[in-house]
């Protein structure tokens, strides 16, 4: 039973694996916070522009 839990501490054959996982959730994190952080006013900014441009197209378009 020892021997068995050595084998099993001892084995790395997962590990890069996990080193994968956990760099590609680093790099996900990484892209959210850039993304929030940096580019949400430029996107809302130009949502804005975009929501009156439809509005106005609206009002010409029933005069």
């Amino acid at each position: 039973m020892v021997r068995s839990i050595q084998q099993f501490w001892k084995d790395e054959s997962g590990l890069s694996t996990l080193e994968y996982i956990v760099g590609a959730g680093v790099m996900v994190l990484l892209a959210l916070f850039v993304f929030t952080g940096v580019f949400k006013p430029e996107i809302e900014g130009t949502a804005d522009k975009v929501g009156q441009a439809i509005e106005e197209a609206g009002t010409e378009a029933t005069r």
